[in-house]
Formats: structure tokens, C-alpha cells, sequence
């Protein structure tokens, strides 16, 4: 039930118990801050750096009474975020030396134990100048080191 009142986008007065909204920290996020957290001790060059966060809880006049509002602050990477045109429009050469790229950065991510769940072109940023594929949105991840598989071409969209 929506309703447009002064207090606020959303009443959640008339939700059953089941719905009503998350006031704590949502698991993808605390995944996310404790990625990028080790990731950044460890100096991880391919990934962003991790610098604050924030969870707050909104107030009754917010835009979800009750509900949260989670901040992450991080290193803005220079480059272009992946896509399927993007790379179809990118010389062989080019594909080649972002593959070589990828992998060096998929490496260095598992040498610290990070494997990422999230394998998607939207989540690689380009560098061409600097020659460097950046790894981002670690909320889906697992501990765990696999030796590397050119098959991550494949399940990343690289090939």
C-alpha cells in the first residue's frame, strides 16, 4: 500500500509483520565492506579502495519509514564499465590485452582468497592507459582460491 503523505513516500503501518521494512545491515552489503576492506589491506591493485561506510535507519518521514539507507565510500576507478558493445566494438588486438588484463586481475583477487560469484562485463572497468582490468562489486564472493581456468573468459563474457 502506498500512500503520499507528509511523512514521508511509504506508510508501513498497514504491512503485515512479514514485509515490514529491514532495519539492519543487508548481507550483500556487509559482504561488500568486507571485501573491499581486505582488499584494501592487502593492496589489491585491481580492485577499489575501500575508505567508509554508513548504515543509518530512516526516520518516520524518510522515503521507506523504518527502512535503511546504506553508504559505501570507495576509490573512484578510472576507465570504461564493460559491456557487450563496448567490447564488440573493440579492435582483436585490444580484446586480446583486456583478456591479459583480466586475468592478472582475477589472479591477483585470488591470491587473497577472493573468488568472485558475479561474473558479469558490468562489473570489469577498463584502463586502457594504465593496461588495467578492474574487478568491482565484490557483495557476491567466496573465500576461496581456484587455480586459474581460461574458462573465466568464458563465464565473464570475455570471449
Amino acid at each position: 500500500m502506498t500512500t503520499h503523505r507528509s511523512s514521508g513516500w511509504f506508510d508501513s503501518k498497514w504491512l503485515p509483520q512479514t514485509i515490514q521494512p529491514e532495519r539492519d545491515i543487508c548481507g550483500r552489503t556487509s559482504q561488500e565492506i568486507e571485501a573491499l576492506v581486505a582488499l584494501t589491506k592487502t593492496e589489491c591493485p585491481c580492485t577499489p579502495k575501500y575508505y567508509a561506510s554508513k548504515h543509518t535507519n530512516q526516520s518516520s518521514d524518510g522515503w521507506v519509514p523504518g527502512g535503511f539507507l546504506d553508504y559505501i565510500v570507495m576509490e573512484k576507478l578510472e576507465g570504461v564499465t564493460l559491456s557487450d558493445e563496448y567490447l564488440s566494438d573493440l579492435p582483436r588486438r585490444e580484446q586480446q590485452e583486456l583478456r591479459n588484463a583480466f586475468k592478472s586481475s582475477d589472479v591477483e583477487c585470488q591470491e587473497r582468497g577472493f573468488y568472485h560469484l558475479d561474473a558479469s562485463l558490468s562489473n570489469l572497468i577498463w584502463n586502457k592507459l594504465k593496461m588495467k582490468c578492474y574487478i568491482v562489486d565484490w557483495e557476491a564472493r567466496v573465500r576461496k582460491a581456484y587455480p586459474w581456468d581460461d574458462d573465466e573468459y568464458l563465464r565473464w563474457g570475455l570471449l
